[in-house]
Formats: C-alpha cells, structure tokens, sequence
C-alpha cells in the first residue's frame, strides 16, 4: 500500500513538474506520432560509441608511428653528429692528426705517447660503436644504419691499435657489445687465414 501510494505521489510530482508529463518521457513523440523506438535509438548510440573508439585507435597508432618515426630520426642524426665530431677531433687536433698520419699513411712507430694518445682517441671511438650497437638492440636504430656501422668496426678492427684498444677496457664493455666484438673479431681471423 505504501509502495503504491509512493509510485502515485511520484508520477503526480512528475506530472505537475516535468513539463508534458511523465508520460511524454515515457514516449516521446515525433511529429508525425510515431513513437520512437529506444532499443534501436541505443543500438544507433553503441554504433556511434564503437566508430569513435576504432576513429581513436587509429588517430592514436598514426600518432605512435610518427613518434617513433620522429625518435628514429633524432637517432640517426645524433649518430651523424658523433661521427662528424671524432673525424673533426682528429683532423683537427694537431697532436691526433700526425699520430693518425703516422700510423696509417707513412708507416713511421708511435712513440709512447702518440701510442697512448691514439688508443685512448680509438677507445672513444669504440663507446661510439657500443653506444650504436645499443640502439641496435633496443630496436631504436635502424638495421641497415647498424649494418652500416658494423661493417666499419669490421673494418677498423682489423688495426692492431684499435684491437689493443678494445683489449685495453677488456672488461668494461656491454656484454652483448663484447659479445658482437668478439664475433666480428672471429670473423676478420677467418678472413685472414
């Protein structure tokens, strides 16, 4: 009984209050009279709901492509820029230039200080290469800049220099890095025999 007297007073609030009725909200009318059905009305409103999600998704994978895009790119000139840098330290640094002229052009020994000097100049270059090999690793450097790269300590470590250099630091390199030294080290001992 409370319960009915309860649902009177409510509809009788809402009736007088609620413009056109609690019936009305019940029902809206178009003005042709035809009753608008709520089921398809949602049906239309989780269709909307679920192409604005897939719309999202996408506008968000072509925002996370241009990023790592954009991080690629930064990479790759921070690798130009390192290299650009140890080239123009040694061609312009007086002392570097005559102990790297001496060393691959006239054939002439180091004394021991030009002999320091160097492998403490190739083994900033050698972090270069481990830093690289670490972009490699992390997937954040392109494979073919790696290849690239690769193929040049391939080939500076054919230098008995740069190899006292990297057996200098012996164990103060990355283990995956010392790992694909090792390799390369190998390989240049096939190639040779």
């Amino acid at each position: 009984m409370v319960c009915r007297f309860a649902v009177r007073l409510r509809s009788t609030y809402l009736r007088r209050n609620v413009p056109y009725g609690l019936a009305a909200w019940r029902r809206f009318r178009w003005t042709a009279g035809v009753e608008v059905n709520w089921d398809a009305v949602s049906a239309v409103a989780e269709l909307a709901g679920a192409v604005a999600t897939v719309a999202t998704l996408a506008y968000l994978a072509v925002q996370i492509r241009q990023a790592s895009a954009t991080s690629r790119a930064q990479i790759r000139q921070s690798i130009a820029d390192s290299q650009i840098h140890y080239v123009n330290s040694r061609a312009i640094d007086p002392f570097l230039r005559r102990a790297t002229q001496k060393l691959f052009y006239s054939g002439e020994a180091l004394d021991a200080e030009e002999l320091y000097g160097v492998r403490v100049h190739f083994v900033t270059h050698l972090r270069l290469f481990e830093n690289h090999y670490a972009q490699y690793s992390l997937g954040t450097m392109d494979p073919e800049d790696w290849r690239a790269q690769r193929a040049l300590l391939k080939q500076i470590l054919r230098v008995d220099v740069y190899r006292d250099a990297y057996f200098l630091l012996e164990n103060t390199w990355n283990a995956r890095f010392a790992a694909e030294v090792e390799n390369i080290l190998a390989e240049n001992r096939e190639a040779s025999d």
